[in-house]
């Protein structure tokens, strides 16, 4: 028992570390931004990136609302929009911090309190998920490299485009919880299908804003999948 309160105790207070941290967060996310754009010499290339960052914003969008809504209503058998009520302060906080890993405390307290499921779930799905389930991350990755094949004018195959899924799949699995990340296992996935791994340089200009967006993804599908597992632990146990 007291080594048991002795992690508890080391537990607790790196949380409240990471809190603290995650106060600060914001500014430093919208300083990297700032800096980022001010460093592109090119207002063309900004201009070309509108139409990649609303894909990737687009495809975001209906990933997080129409497939969590799918699997909370007809898999977990919940209100989908009472569900994303209570995760909205989850998911502004993944948004400015931009790590589903400093959000993870916030995410277990949220789903346990708030969307009902139990601490032995939460504690298993949640940090398991915050390293394996970047669906989000994929999703950028993906768009990114098409983009990048079009920008170096290489025409993808069926072949090469199941290649980029199943890479950009692959790979979110092993990213690491942290902010920008995703853009060092991206490199890999444009090696796989032969495009030039500097064209990340492209995208450099709008990858910290996009980060934030696919860390909001990242992080709802992480309290999906808490709310579906804790569902069928409960019909297990009935």
């Amino acid at each position: 028992e007291p080594v048991i309160k002795f992690f508890e105790g080391i537990t607790d207070m790196t949380i409240q570390i990471v809190i603290m941290a995650m106060r600060l967060a914001p500014y430093g996310v919208f300083a990297i931004i700032a800096s980022t754009l001010a460093q592109t010499q090119s207002t063309e290339l900004l201009m070309a990136l509108i139409p990649f960052s609303i894909c990737v914003v687009v495809g975001l969008l209906v990933h997080v609302i129409g497939t969590n809504s799918l699997v909370l209503y007809f898999l977990a058998k919940r209100n989908p929009i009472d569900n994303f009520k209570k995760m909205k302060a989850v998911a502004i906080t993944a948004f400015s911090t931009s790590s589903s890993g400093a959000t993870m405390p916030f995410t277990m307290k949220t789903a346990e309190q708030e969307l009902g499921v139990k601490k032995d779930v939460s504690s298993f799905v949640i940090p398991l998920g915050a390293t394996i389930n970047m669906d989000g991350t994929a999703l950028f990755q993906g768009v990114s490299a098409l983009f990048l094949a079009n920008i170096y004018g290489i025409d993808l195959t069926i072949g090469g485009q199941l290649t980029v899924i199943v890479m950009a799949v692959m790979a979110s699995i092993g990213t690491a919880a942290v902010p920008g990340v995703g853009i060092v296992i991206l490199t890999m996935i444009l090696v796989s299908v032969n495009i030039p791994p500097e064209g990340i340089l492209f995208i450099l200009p709008v990858n910290n804003l996009l980060d934030m967006c696919r860390t909001v993804v990242n992080v709802v599908g992480d309290m999906v999948c808490s709310i579906y597992i804790n569902h069928g632990e409960e019909k297990v146990s009935k």
